[in-house]
């Protein structure tokens, strides 16, 4: 069987999408970083949300938790496309494990914001300082847009895994069964009516 192109063209994806992944993992890092010591940072105003995960320890952990979770699938997701490449069947189910992941993990981000940050934005707005409430306002908005965008790869590697057949053909997942059982003869039964 000829390799299918999008198996190679999805291996690759899977590798970028993974650095720059990694890369995000790194810059909230060193965002947590500058947030837990304010003189790294040069003086500096401090972002609304990082104000926030000062004041509530619940948004702080869900911020920790997303960075590992990050970095997590980032690892995922590279050593799909290695597998990919490789026209291994783990590649496949791995790139399944990701999408599946993924969708849900960005499920309970948006839960979680809305949940968390909306009140906050609510809270900035009864203090009626504009510039706090701008603050707030863009944070819940490029959350949302962001978290919607975050689909996007994941959305269609999962289709392309799940639907394309040539793609199931290549990782065995459509294997072709035999619609009648064997039987095997190997003549050690001798016909006693003879």
């Amino acid at each position: 069987m000829q390799r299918p192109t999008s198996a190679t063209v999805f291996g690759i994806l899977n590798l970028i999408f993974s650095v720059l992944g990694l890369c995000g993992t790194g810059f909230g890092i060193f965002s947590l970083l500058v947030f837990q010591n304010p003189e790294m940072g040069g003086g500096a105003q401090v972002p609304l949300t990082l104000e926030l995960m000062r004041e509530n320890p619940a948004y702080q952990a869900f911020t920790f938790v997303s960075i590992g979770l990050g970095a997590v699938s980032a690892i995922l997701l590279a050593v799909s496309g290695i597998g990919l490449l490789k026209l291994r069947p783990w590649g496949r189910t791995l790139c399944i494990v990701y999408g599946s992941y993924t969708v849900l993990l960005a499920i309970a981000s948006v839960v979680i914001n809305v949940a968390v940050f909306a009140p906050e934005l609510d809270k900035a707005q009864q203090q009626a300082n504009p510039q706090v409430t701008a603050e707030a306002m863009s944070g819940l908005i490029g959350g949302a847009l962001g978290g919607c965008g975050s689909l996007i790869y994941p959305g269609i590697l999962l289709g392309f895994m799940l639907f394309n057949q040539n793609l199931r053909r290549a990782f065995g997942a459509d294997s072709p069964q035999p619609d009648t059982m064997y039987i095997p003869d190997d003549g050690s039964h001798s016909d006693s009516w003879s």
